[in-house]
This record gives structure tokens, C-alpha cells and sequence, in this order.
């Protein structure tokens, strides 16, 4: 989608930090094994640059990823991240609601 929230992330290439989604109040960053979520903090002396040191990490087991980051759904407000296990068929989706101050994961 042009011009989409998260357009960083379907136009990244795979471990680029351009893939960063900027999901406000939070930064999140699809890994293969799963996503980070940190708090936007500027870098002293820096005007526009964020930094993504500190934070959450919600995943799988790396051996277990076969699949994934992938878009799985979207919309104007929400959109999901997905990713399956070839190992034991387990499916990990993070559904992302712009301006939420929550973030979820959910496995299957």
C-alpha cells in the first residue's frame, strides 16, 4: 500500500534497520524470529534520528522460524505481522494498531 504507516517494513529488504515501523507511541522492528518494541529515544545532539537500544522482544525459537516476517493482514489503523514454524506448525501473529499504546502476540 502507498503511503501506508508501515510501508517501511514491505519495502525493506530482509535485517534492513530501514524496516523499522514507526506504530507511534512505539518502534517496532520484524525480525525472523519475532519482533522488538522499544520507545523512540533521540540520541543527544541529534535532531531527527531515533535510536531502538532498549526494549521488548517477543518470538520464536530461531530454530523454529520458517517463515516470516511476513504482512499478514492490513488496514488503515491495524496491521499484522506473521510468521510460521516448519518444525511443530505453530503460527506467531503480532497484530499492530497505529497510536495503541498495547502490543500483542499471539500464538497458534
Amino acid at each position: 500500500p502507498t503511503n501506508a504507516w508501515f510501508q517501511n517494513f514491505a519495502s525493506a529488504e530482509e535485517g534492513d534497520e530501514k524496516g523499522k515501523i514507526f506504530q507511534m507511541p512505539y518502534i517496532t522492528m520484524a525480525h525472523d524470529f519475532g519482533l522488538h518494541v522499544s520507545q523512540p529515544e533521540m540520541d543527544e545532539g541529534q535532531t531527527q534520528v531515533y535510536e531502538q537500544t532498549s526494549g521488548v522482544s517477543v518470538g520464536m525459537a530461531e530454530t523454529e522460524i520458517a517463515d516470516g516476517p511476513y504482512a499478514a493482514d492490513w488496514d488503515e489503523l491495524s496491521f499484522t505481522l506473521g510468521w510460521r514454524s516448519a518444525v511443530s506448525g505453530w503460527i506467531m501473529q503480532a497484530p499492530l494498531v497505529r497510536g495503541s499504546p498495547y502490543v500483542t502476540a499471539e500464538f497458534n
